[in-house]
């Protein structure tokens, strides 16, 4: 009974083992996907926006690719808004970016799709 026992504890700590590792995998896999787009173009993610004069924050958001009938941001409203990046008709790496922006241009794009939407319920 105790070399059962014994073999069952060593089973449930391989799987935990493995189970680690995979998350681990997993994490790292995604880390690799990840661009930074802010060392690679400075100059699109100033300290502040010029709009709302307020200061620029960090996010990781998602690169979307293939044909889109607009851009992640409409300039003259919200033009530090970057909930998520064009990443251009073809492609499938990286999957995320590291961007800056602007609390209050997402606040008012968020407010602009919850009103555009209404028209359509």
């Amino acid at each position: 009974m105790k070399k059962i026992a014994f073999h069952m504890l060593l089973l449930m700590i391989g799987i935990i083992v493995c189970y680690i590792g995979s998350v681990s995998w997993k994490i790292e896999m995604e880390d690799e996907r990840t661009v930074d787009l802010v060392e690679k173009d400075p100059r699109s993610y100033p300290d502040g926006c010029e709009l709302h004069n307020a200061a620029m924050q960090w996010d990781r958001v998602r690169i979307a690719y293939g044909l889109r009938d607009r851009g992640p941001n409409m300039k003259s409203e919200f033009p530090h808004s970057n909930k998520w990046i064009d990443g251009g008709c073809a492609g499938i790496s990286p999957r995320y970016a590291l961007i800056m922006f602007c609390s209050k241009c997402r606040e008012a794009e968020s407010i602009f799709e919850e009103n555009w939407m209404r028209q359509f319920r």
